[in-house]
């Protein structure tokens, strides 16, 4: 294992956009987006190739947001494990 790293989401506000999700989980594994750089890519770049496990902490208010950044990290780096918590029962949004 290559690291745990926790984003924590409890200060989104409620309706964030995947992209404000994205940025918070960057700035917890120490990689933020550039410049007109797309987040989710600037997180696999960072991601690939490592064994990693991205805890995603209090999505319940960013359900959606935090289902598309997971699915699409997922996509782009498939040895990535990814372990979501939620006070809201949630529905295989992944």
């Amino acid at each position: 294992m290559d690291g745990t790293f926790c984003a924590e989401l409890a200060d989104l506000g409620r309706g964030h956009a995947a992209t404000e999700v994205a940025d918070v989980v960057a700035a917890a594994i120490g990689a933020p987006a550039g410049p007109g750089q797309d987040p989710v890519h600037a997180l696999a770049t960072a991601l690939r190739g490592r064994n990693v496990l991205l805890l995603l902490d209090n999505c319940e208010h960013v359900l959606d947001a935090s289902a598309r950044v997971a699915r699409a990290l997922l996509g782009l780096v498939p040895e990535l494990r990814i372990l979501a918590t939620s006070r809201q029962l949630c529905r295989s949004k992944i």
